[in-house]
């Protein structure tokens, strides 16, 4: 009984020491597992609010939220406010808006229109050097476009003239004759095929001779158009047709434009000419044939070889730029000089100097005028070399012409003198020295003298 006595009292310490260590060994583990849960929760934190932190910064920039295509209008949706410019590039087709500092979310594809006047829209989003959204509008038709901005919505509105909305005058439509080819005898083969209406016009172009011009426009049928003249223009409708092509961007005399729009249905092509001018129209198969004729007072120009288009001199002063809408909001001026850039063809420089921001809003003036009211406002000069135009504070300008003289003096100073003797005949000398002494011709280091005994004079001065 004392063995097993014993037994017990040397158990229970070595129980008792199994459980101290049970319970530290626990605290040990829940001490971990609260350290890694305090690490795990500090890193989705972090991760969170940098998360959120970048959200917010993407959305302080503005976004096109919608581009919306009624008749002879486009409206652009921006989810803040914004700075735009509108420009005419050479294709008469087309019209280039630009949003400054605005992505182009969603639209990244281009858009398809069957409104009238507008044919498609193609955004693009560009990152560099600046960040903006180009939209490239093309239209069916020349036409002028005028920018309306209101609370964050830019509305490019399309005016075509009014030609296109007027009624066809019925008194005044003209018969339009249906003539069989005279290079093709006709035959029995020949007489049997007939074509189809055409419903499409696949192309435009112009024949010459002496005294008319035929403007032919084909088609992929026949035609029966309706034709009716107004002033100094042409109206051909054809019913249900599409155009497939665009109007010859050259046009030749008695034509100044041709223009094709949509009304009521019908594909109406209007021809504008320099003057009212007598005319023919016909059909043949797959062609609308219009003779015009030329003015006798072109065809005098030609036979004196003065046929080629008098181009517009342009006046002293007068700007000659493309014109171009701008809407700046407290915009830094440099990237506006990058964009005058795109638009005019050149190449501008500017100085680390030029800084500032600008507020203005111009509507369809020159691309140049517009330049030299910002150097204006802000007292910058430019000066152009090729196609390099270079624009700075007008105090650099001075302080360069200032070095250009001082370097000239230098070099002036730097080159060695010569002497020579000239000799006068018929001539007295003194008169001679004090004729050249008043043009001053010499140099600030030269000098001459006389020789009344030999009538000649001596010149110290560079060559």
């Amino acid at each position: 009984m004392k063995q097993r006595a014993k037994s017990k009292e040397k158990k229970e310490p070595i129980a008792k020491s199994m459980k101290q260590r049970a319970k530290g060994i626990k605290l040990y583990a829940l001490c971990f597992l609260f350290s890694a849960f305090s690490l795990l929760f500090a890193i989705y934190g972090c991760a969170t609010t940098s998360a959120i932190k970048e959200s917010t910064e993407v959305d302080e920039t503005p976004v096109i939220t919608g581009i919306d295509i009624q008749d002879y209008t486009a409206t652009i949706k921006v989810n803040k406010p914004f700075s735009y410019t509108l420009y005419r590039p050479d294709d008469p087709y087309k019209v280039v808006v630009e949003l400054l500092d605005v992505r182009a979310g969603s639209f990244n594809m281009k858009i398809i229109s069957d409104k009238a006047g507008i044919t498609e829209i193609a955004p693009y989003q560009v990152e560099s050097p600046s960040l903006l959204t180009r939209l490239e509008i093309l239209l069916q038709m020349p036409s002028e476009a005028e920018p309306e901005y209101r609370d964050n919505e830019l509305k490019i509105k399309l005016k075509t003239k009014e030609v296109f909305k007027e009624e066809v005058p019925k008194q005044e439509t003209i018969k339009v004759a249906e003539t069989k080819e005279a290079e093709e005898p006709l035959t029995a083969e020949s007489e049997e095929i007939t074509l189809p209406k055409a419903t499409e016009i696949t192309d435009i172009s112009y024949e010459r001779s002496a005294d008319k011009l035929n403007m032919i426009i084909k088609g992929n049928g026949s035609f029966e158009p309706a034709v009716f003249s107004l002033d100094d223009r042409i109206v051909i409708d054809i019913t249900d047709i599409v155009s497939s092509v665009q109007p010859p961007k050259e046009v030749v005399t008695p034509i100044k434009a041709i223009r094709i729009g949509k009304y009521d249905g019908n594909t109406r092509m209007i021809v504008d000419l320099k003057e009212k001018i007598d005319f023919d129209i016909s059909t043949i198969r797959d062609s609308i044939i219009l003779a015009l004729t030329i003015p006798e007072a072109e065809r005098i120009k030609e036979e004196k070889g003065e046929a080629k288009e008098e181009a517009e001199i342009p006046l002293q002063g007068k700007y000659t730029g493309k014109n171009i809408s701008l809407d700046f909001q407290d915009a830094d001026i440099v990237p506006i000089f990058r964009l005058l850039a795109d638009i005019s063809g050149y190449n501008i420089v500017v100085s680390p100097e030029v800084k500032g921001k600008l507020t203005m809003k111009l509507i369809n003036v020159p691309w140049d005028q517009a330049l030299d009211i910002i150097l204006k406002t802000f007292s910058l000069g430019k000066s152009i070399e090729g196609n390099i135009i270079r624009i700075a504070p007008h105090t650099i300008f001075a302080k360069e012409s200032e070095e250009a003289v001082k370097a000239k003096e230098a070099e002036m100073k730097a080159i060695p003198l010569e002497t020579k003797i000239f000799p006068i005949s018929y001539a007295d000398v003194a008169t001679v020295e004090k004729a050249i002494k008043d043009a001053k011709i010499l140099s600030s280091r030269g000098s001459i003298s006389t020789d009344k005994r030999t009538s000649s004079l001596t010149i110290y001065d560079v060559a």
